[in-house]
């Protein structure tokens, strides 16, 4: 395997929601720079929109998924105050705007710190 990519549905507000989270994403270093990760983005959102996702959520210090459609968000609200490095990509609906839950399987790994509220 050279890369992986994955999305979990994630709640707005404590409420469910047709919108996902990206994390992780991870190419082999010794593969890196060859557009495996772009491919992995773009097959992956042409995957959420198939399946009628309203959009995908990313933390992210880097700004290179502007390039895929990604908007800063700083408004969301993660860890119980808004996060500078908040991207969203909308796919059939207005962009996000509250509290973002994940499951509490992917809090620490797919946010980087524990979440104040999980997905239950």
């Amino acid at each position: 395997m050279v890369g992986h990519i994955a999305f979990s549905p994630i709640k707005i507000n404590n409420q469910d929601s047709k919108w996902v989270g990206l994390a992780p994403i991870s190419v082999d270093p010794k593969h890196q720079n060859n557009g495996i990760g772009n491919k992995l983005i773009n097959e992956g959102l042409d995957r959420v929109r198939m399946l009628n996702y309203a959009g995908v959520v990313v933390l992210s210090d880097m700004d290179c998924f502007e390039r895929f459609g990604f908007n800063n968000k700083p408004n969301l609200e993660i860890h119980e105050e808004p996060h500078k490095d908040t991207y969203a990509v909308s796919l059939n609906a207005m962009p996000p705007e509250g509290k973002i839950s994940v499951h509490s399987a992917f809090s620490r790994r797919a946010w980087g710190y524990s979440l104040s509220s999980t997905y239950n």
